[in-house]
């Protein structure tokens, strides 16, 4: 067989952005007291992986951890491709807290934000 024009690696150029909000997310997010910091984030295909979050096939979302202030922002499955879903559903939020770790050098979960203890911004009355 002859390629005659190469072929283009969705999974690995796919990007979309989206914004810290917490939306689907509400339960998640207040069981640790974090708030969203509405940053705007470019994400990739190793930046989401999946929940449940509810009963029914449509409460599936796929989740983000903001890597500033730690929070979680859902995106609806219909608003991914399949190929980026499948790759998602392998994977778990301490996936992403290894590979963020290991990236900069600090131990997991690698978040440094406004809502984590070591960052100055969050006040440990304890």
């Amino acid at each position: 067989m002859k390629v005659l024009k190469p072929g283009v690696d969705k999974l690995r150029t796919w990007k979309k952005v989206v914004v810290c909000n917490g939306k689907g997310c509400y339960v998640k997010n207040s069981k640790s007291d974090l708030v969203p910091c509405e940053a705007e984030l470019e994400i990739n295909y190793k930046d989401i992986f999946h929940a449940r979050t509810g009963v029914t096939p449509y409460d599936t979302f796929y989740l983000i951890k903001c890597p500033d202030c730690g929070s979680y922002t859902g995106i609806v499955a219909t608003d991914l491709p399949d190929y980026i879903k499948s790759y998602a559903d392998k994977r778990t939020e301490q996936d992403i807290d290894n590979e963020r770790g290991a990236a900069s050098g600090s131990p997991a979960p690698g978040i440094h934000g406004k809502n984590d203890k070591t960052s100055g911004d969050y006040l440990d009355l304890e």
